[in-house]
């Protein structure tokens, strides 16, 4: 992107405001969507699940891309993990497949497993 991160930051601000004046619905957001002062408003807005991953699964998927934060993302993935676990219950995804993800997200869902 011509803009880098910042414009990229910008768009997903303003995604995210669009879909959260929609239905409601899933919404799959990027890893460091929670982390944006300027998203904190809206992130509030939502009830999070959190996939977690371990960085051994994760490390060879960024390593393939070509996302411009790739050579920090280790770093960022460890800085993150604390605030990301306290944002909503978390659903960890190694050895499971999409439909059991899916099931298990679902599950807390419909138990509505966290406070806002």
């Amino acid at each position: 992107m011509e803009q880098g991160e910042a414009g990229f930051r910008a768009l997903e601000h303003a995604a995210l405001a669009a879909l959260l004046r929609g239905p409601p619905q899933v919404i799959a957001l990027g890893g460091g969507t929670l982390h944006q002062p300027e998203n904190k408003p809206l992130v509030a807005q939502l009830d999070v699940v959190v996939l977690t991953a371990p960085w051994q699964l994760l490390a060879p998927r960024i390593q393939a891309s070509d996302r411009p934060l790739s050579a920090q993302a280790e770093a960022l993935f460890a800085a993150r993990q604390a605030a990301d676990a306290a944002a909503g219950p978390t659903v960890p995804v190694a050895g499971l497949d999409p439909d059991a993800v899916a099931a298990r997200v679902l599950a807390l869902v419909e138990a509505r497993a966290w406070t806002r």
